[in-house]
């Protein structure tokens, strides 16, 4: 079954809801597994393309789609933005230097870390095997995200470091970090691009 519209019979069995704009929406068949969709993704509605929602494909669950969140240092000379869900998964590490900071990972692919201000102010801490690049503002000495030796091709943001604003829920998980070659297996693999 392709992803266009369901038949007439699959349609008015289907869980129905109206988006912003009042139009009506179906749900689609499980080959667009857990979306909304208007019927003609192509053609604005009433509302003349200003509703959010409106011809496009829509999470169930509004939470699951990649929001822009900003955060920074405490001075605020380091800024960035991040693409992430507003609920996410983050982890509580046990090692010397998380656990002496309070750092909770949130993981991101290094196309959705964007970083506004604060290069010139950063400056790199390096121990152990020299491979993961700590990153903290020169001036107030907040370390609100790095490059982690478990995720070379992405970044570690400190979940505490976000606006809370866009935040949803976050899942804490603890890691041990303390012991790390034991458990580095255990750690996700950054999102990838299914997760949007």
């Amino acid at each position: 079954m392709g992803g266009g519209r369901p038949g007439p019979i699959l349609f008015w069995f289907a869980k129905r809801r109206r988006n912003p704009c009042g139009m009506l929406l179906f749900w689609r068949p499980s080959s667009v597994r857990g979306r909304w969709g208007s019927g003609s993704d192509a053609r604005p509605g009433p509302c003349s393309g200003q509703c959010l929602s409106h011809g496009t494909i829509m999470e169930d669950d509004a939470t699951q789609r990649l929001l822009t969140h900003r955060g920074g240092c405490h001075c605020g000379a380091v800024t960035f933005e991040l693409e992430a869900q507003a609920n996410s998964k983050v982890l509580d590490c046990s090692c010397s230097i998380c656990s002496m900071a309070g750092y909770l990972h949130l993981f991101a692919p290094r196309d959705r870390f964007h970083l506004l201000s604060g290069r010139d102010a950063l400056v790199t801490y390096r121990f152990n095997t020299g491979v993961a690049e700590h990153y903290f503002c020169g001036t107030c000495g907040v370390k609100s995200f790095y490059i982690p030796r478990s995720h070379r091709d992405g970044y570690s943001v400190n979940a505490r470091c976000i606006e809370p604003s866009t935040l949803g829920k976050l899942e804490v998980a603890p890691f041990d970090g303390g012991n790390w070659e034991k458990n580095a297996d255990e750690l996700p693999p950054l999102p990838g691009p299914d997760v949007a």
